[in-house]
């Protein structure tokens, strides 16, 4: 092969082993949990309330924050694995009944960040919303998924529309 061929298999292959380290990175940070099986009476049963608002007509340059109550109805321990939302200007907190709270989750960031829930505890979840991050007028809607281990509800997605001027 001459030199040319060389320095595009070596440029190749450099990108595709980057590309393999960046994708196992990214799926590679949700935390094990306990599993159970739907059926099983002493699962842990995750209540999202609400489940959607509505922050109404905003300014693009003015933050809006929510606060949402993650309650676990279940027998079992509710082990949240995971927070991402579905926009970069849309940003979640979790504050633990034990006084923890996680880092500021967002579509993109991943963590290694986990949180337990005991049987007829409850979380609060802050939703924060940035629209000047990613300037748009009109109606938006955008969301916030928290993976846990309930086997029947694995993701909740708290839902909000907004209409920014």
């Amino acid at each position: 092969m001459n030199r040319f061929a060389w320095i595009v298999l070596g440029i190749v292959t450099v990108g595709l082993l980057g590309g393999i380290v960046w994708y196992a990175g990214r799926t590679g940070m949700t935390t094990s949990a306990t599993a159970y099986q739907a059926e099983d009476p002493a699962r842990p049963v995750v209540v999202v309330e609400p489940a959607s608002f509505d922050f109404g007509t905003i300014n693009a340059v003015d933050e809006q924050t929510k606060t949402v109550t993650l309650r676990n109805d279940g027998q079992s321990p509710l082990e949240v694995t995971e927070v991402t939302t579905s926009c970069d200007c849309t940003f979640a907190t979790i504050a633990l009944p034990d006084g923890t709270t996680s880092p500021e989750f967002t579509m993109h960031g991943r963590s290694n960040w986990s949180g337990t829930i005991a049987p007829g505890e409850s979380a609060t979840v802050t939703i924060i919303y940035r629209p000047a991050v990613m300037p748009v007028t009109g109606t938006v809607s955008r969301g916030v998924n928290i993976r846990t281990n309930d086997p029947v509800n694995p993701v909740s997605t708290i839902g909000f529309e907004a209409t920014v001027q």
